[in-house]
């Protein structure tokens, strides 16, 4: 079982010593993220007092992986199989008439003096809301999809959005401006864990036809609740903090970024993105509003885990002896895999070198992957620079692949603004196992043992 709600995980890390409460008020410009740069990777945060505001802020509530794994009630070793697992068995939502979220309604507040909206970095265009999960539906299908933008509070009751070409809820949003209708969204703040984690899952792996609160449904272990919304016609986790309920107005864009973004660096210039317009909120009483920083280990594990599931399922269906995938958080947790392999025969690691960086969507952003034997551990450093120092003989074992490249990466040089022109850059892939054409050597690369140190 997973925790039904945003406290309750809180509760459990401050009882497990993950949290740490910052008590002295701080300013939600600046001063929220410098904290948060301060224990990342290792602790959770609870901001009582931000300046001008009554709502603590919540952040780095998936510091680590094993933050991740308590969160969905189970062993880190077992998270990404339970991921793919649920994206195949959706569990059909509890629509329930009323729930927390739905203590205080208003429909109309200034979002900007209401909530402690951060301004992360220096050269964001302003004040940004990182961790909402937006929730809307297919105006054709019904189907409800749940995914993650950066979404820019301009105003008191407009948000710029800045949403890929790719993405499901892009497409929505064709379909709504193709007839001349607005789409409608609702952005979850500070929802379960579990529904949070769902709304980093990859467009493969979890198909458009598929709803995704169901999905979330099936890796929380029971159905989730649902209320549904005041202004407008959806269902929202009746669980969740904050609730901001608004329609995508049809054919209008407008100017947004620089943005401080997951990879640390800035994504700019500016673009013409969707445009928001609030028609009301609901939140519990006394909230939480849940941050998440750009490029910390909590955005980063939260894109990272589900692509790595994404990516184990799509390699091991074309090279079956793929065991696990890791996606490294220097490497942004996109552009460096490491794969671990059964390996059987020498052409294996050049199979699964060349599906993990093929040009499709669960590989799309990968840049370099390693790929290792089934006694190096592709989640330690240490172990994978090993395999490498003593495996790797460089001019034979390094695979490069060139005019590829992903629109993300910022060393694309000449990168422009939009995503449907790709700029051209190179992959590449390295054998870091065993080399099996002369077996009586296989033994000179076996790892030294001590009898019973396991």
């Amino acid at each position: 079982m997973s925790f039904r709600d945003l406290r309750s995980f809180l509760q459990f890390l401050e009882e497990n010593g993950g949290l740490v409460r910052i008590r002295e008020e701080v300013p939600p410009v600046y001063g929220i993220a410098r904290v948060e740069r301060e224990y990342d990777g290792k602790s959770a945060l609870l901001f009582e007092r931000v300046k001008g505001y009554e709502i603590p802020v919540a952040a780095n509530i998936f510091f680590s992986r094993d933050c991740v794994a308590h969160a969905l009630g189970l062993e880190k070793a077992e998270v990404t199989e339970a991921i793919i697992r649920a994206a195949k068995n959706p569990t059909r939502v509890n629509e329930v008439t009323t729930g927390p979220v739905k203590e205080v309604v208003a429909k109309k507040v200034n979002l900007l003096d209401f909530l402690p909206i951060p301004k992360h970095f220096e050269k964001d265009v302003g004040r940004y809301i990182s961790g909402g999960v937006i929730i809307a539906k297919d105006i054709e299908t019904g189907t409800r999809n749940v995914s993650f933008a950066r979404m820019w509070m301009k105003e008191e009751n407009k948000i710029i959005v800045m949403i890929n070409y790719y993405r499901h809820l892009y497409a929505y949003i064709q379909k709504a401006e193709a007839q001349g209708r607005p789409l409608e969204v609702a952005i979850v703040i500070g929802p379960d864990p579990v529904v949070w984690l769902e709304g980093g899952m990859p467009e493969r792996l979890v198909p458009g036809d598929m709803d995704e609160l169901e999905v979330a449904g099936s890796l929380a272990g029971e159905p989730i609740d649902v209320v549904r919304c005041e202004s407008i016609d959806l269902e929202v986790p009746a669980n969740a903090e904050i609730v901001i309920e608004g329609e995508v107005l049809p054919n209008i864009r407008e100017s947004e970024g620089p943005f401080g973004d997951f990879s640390r660096v800035y994504d700019m210039p500016p673009r013409l993105n969707p445009v928001i317009e609030i028609k009301a909120i609901t939140h519990r009483k006394n909230p939480v509003f849940l941050d998440c920083l750009p490029g910390s280990v909590d955005n980063l594990l939260l894109g990272g885990i589900p692509r790595e599931a994404d990516l184990l399922d799509f390699a091991r269906k074309a090279v079956p002896c793929v065991k696990r995938i890791h996606l490294t958080t220097g490497g942004c947790c996109r552009f460096h895999a490491v794969v671990q392999i059964d390996k059987k025969f020498d052409f294996e690691p050049y199979h699964a070198i060349m599906a993990v960086l093929s040009p499709t969507e669960a590989a799309r952003d990968i840049k370099w992957v390693v790929v290792v034997d089934r006694d190096v551990d592709p989640s330690d450093p240490k172990d994978v620079e090993w395999a490498i120092a003593t495996r790797v003989r460089w001019d034979q074992d390094l695979v490069t692949i060139p005019k590829m490249a992903s629109t993300l990466d910022p060393s694309s040089k000449g990168r422009v603004p939009s995503n449907l022109k790709l700029i051209y850059g190179a992959k590449v892939g390295m054998d870091a196992t065993i080399p099996l054409e002369h077996p009586e050597f296989v033994a000179f690369y076996q790892k030294t043992e001590v009898p019973g140190e396991d």
